[in-house]
């Protein structure tokens, strides 16, 4: 009961191949004690988790020593033995944890041994869930928050000693986040409860974890305490991290991204991992193996010229501190689209009332507010893709009576100037087809063929791509590089509004800001206007010029950005801002 709950020592995975994707991976897990698991996608964390849960797809064989106790995980049928029981995983989307065919106090009662509706009731309550009707609802009939707070309680029903969480927040609004967060670490502290935390976000680390182990191409390149590493990063990969994170308390004119993407962990043996990537690599790194070995206690770091590029890291940490560009307001002249009483209900609920809106040409106005609150409805009724009840939406200040029932003219030309680049862009491409017959399906249904190529190549262009990704399918590029070209294919007609529905929250912080780079550039470059729909006021910062406060339908607030979130008005403005994740403690070292 003096040990760690898990140990874990050169846990290392690979293919039936021999091909390396993680390799001798060493950590410790207390009880009561929170880490976060740190890094890029591709990085290995997930891989990692699933081999020490055994739930390691067919072909991937774990090697190492992984001990729940004196429990040898790897050894055959071990973690099955203690998988839900002992030591259990809760996922990002709580639809892969949650039957869409059980209500929610079904789903509890499978796993308790005193299913009971006073137990499943005091279940849903140790997670926040104080209305008993809960119990009785389907996923589908829960808010996203609701639905992972259930994953929770389901998650913790045969009361483990460790849990696992894999992004159990990526796709929440900033208020539900901090929620669920500070829900988990405090479930672990009072149940002494060892927790990992599987993240992309180092915001959400610092916030919640004792400790961080950061990840790169299936090594291990920094370990130590929380507040060590957010004081000092001894890596620079580290770094890169935190340089990416968008500042919520001030505007930068340029966000730092590491260019490049993450490796294959076998085509980086034998040499600093990072080295491709990494301003300060010299021969010996790109020469000798830098991996973290055997877990210690100490901030430890696998960069062999740390010594020695130190001061250089802090004074590159410096100069971004003191970073700052102040916002434009560019609220004048005529409006490019203007929103006059858009009213829109789903059955007997009322999701929008009233709302008045205008977006001026070469601005971004930021649309903020939890789940729930419209957002994404004002998105979807402007290009007509939702059907508003009331209200009139006018272009150039004629009016478009509804997009969804405007004449074909009509239609065409509202669609030319307004386009819209969803969350998801794996779910706006066809898998099926190459980014060339992408490209050909929309050019063509402007009628514009061009069968050399030449205009396809060029939006390519203007999104950091090159024509060799014209014969590449969706599944072969990475999650950046689909969301350029979703970006490249909503600007083949000419737009003069994007509308970015959560367009960068689904990605890793640094491939977030270079997109977040890239949409800056396109509007300097062809004077587009943005309407940038989103729940991260640290990006709102970065993107607009104005911003407008959604609450349960309702602008509560709007104005420029910099006033709205140093000084907001309203109560509801104020918890937002409070509430995003990691800002007191970043902060403090002018990170935030």
């Amino acid at each position: 009961m003096n040990g760690p709950l898990l140990s874990v020592e050169t846990l290392s995975v690979r293919t039936a191949s021999g091909a390396t994707l993680l390799r001798d991976l060493g950590f410790s897990l207390s009880r009561g004690e929170t880490i976060g698991i740190v890094g890029e996608s591709g990085s290995g964390k997930s891989i990692a988790m699933r081999a020490i849960m055994g739930l390691l797809p067919a072909g991937l064989e774990a090697t190492g020593d992984v001990r729940l106790g004196e429990t040898d995980l790897l050894r055959p049928g071990a973690a099955a033995a203690h998988r839900g029981k002992r030591i259990t995983m809760m996922f990002q989307d709580p639809f892969t944890m949650l039957n869409p065919l059980q209500t929610a106090g079904d789903t509890l009662a499978e796993g308790l041994h005193r299913p009971g509706a006073d137990e499943i009731a005091r279940r849903l309550a140790e997670v926040g869930i104080d209305d008993p009707a809960v119990a009785r609802r389907y996923p589908f009939e829960l808010s996203g928050g609701l639905r992972q707070r259930v994953g929770l309680a389901a998650a913790l029903a045969n009361d483990p000693e460790i849990l696992i969480a894999d992004e159990p927040s990526t796709a929440l609004d900033v208020t539900t986040q901090a929620e669920i967060v500070d829900l988990l670490a405090r479930t672990g502290r009072e149940r002494g409860m060892g927790l990992v935390l599987i993240t992309h976000d180092l915001r959400l680390a610092f916030s919640a974890c004792d400790r961080v182990l950061v990840l790169y191409a299936g090594a291990l390149l920094e370990a130590g305490g929380t507040d060590e590493i957010a004081a000092q990063p001894r890596h620079p990969y580290t770094l890169g991290l935190l340089l990416s994170e968008p500042p919520a308390d001030r505007r930068v004119k340029e966000l730092h991204a590491i260019p490049g993407v993450v490796p294959p962990a076998e085509s980086v043996l034998g040499r600093c991992p990072f080295a491709e990537r990494c301003d300060w690599a010299s021969t010996v790194c790109r020469a000798s193996d830098a991996v973290l070995g055997s877990e210690g206690d100490a901030h430890r770091s696998a960069c062999l010229r740390q010594d020695e590029i130190g001061p250089e890291m802090a004074e590159r940490r410096a100069r971004r501190r003191a970073a700052a560009d102040a916002a434009v307001d560019r609220a004048t002249g005529a409006p490019l689209v203007r929103i006059v009483g858009l009213t829109k209900s789903f059955g007997a609920g009322r999701v929008l009332e009233g709302i008045n809106l205008e977006v001026y040409p070469g601005e971004c106005l930021g649309l903020v507010g939890e789940s729930g609150s419209g957002k994404s409805t004002i998105a979807r009724c402007l290009v007509g893709l939702e059907r508003a009840d009331a209200g009139e939406i006018t272009l150039d200040g004629a009016a478009v009576a509804d997009p969804a029932t405007g004449s074909a003219a009509a239609l065409v030309d509202f669609r030319r100037a307004v386009q819209f680049v969803f969350q998801d862009p794996y779910a706006t491409l066809n898998p099926r087809h190459s980014i060339r017959k992408c490209f050909d399906e929309i050019l063509r249904a402007d009628g514009r063929p061009d069968r050399d190529d030449t205009e396809k190549t060029a939006l390519l262009e203007q999104v950091g791509l090159t024509p060799a990704y014209l014969d590449r399918r969706p599944a072969q590029l990475s999650g950046g590089e689909r969301q350029r070209i979703a970006i490249a294919r909503a600007l083949a007609l000419g737009p003069r509004l994007l509308i970015c529905d959560e367009a960068v929250s689904a990605l890793d912080v640094s491939v977030q800001a270079q997109i977040l780079n890239l949409l800056k550039r396109l509007a300097r470059d062809r004077g587009l206007a943005y309407l940038f729909v989103t729940h991260d006021l640290a990006v709102v910062r970065q993107m607009a010029d104005r911003v407008a406060v959604l609450e349960r339908g309702r602008i509560i607030e709007t104005g420029p950005v910099d006033r709205v979130m140093d000084a907001p008005a309203e109560p509801y403005t104020k918890t937002l801002v409070s509430a995003l994740p990691g800002r007191s403690r970043l902060q403090s070292r002018g990170d935030a």
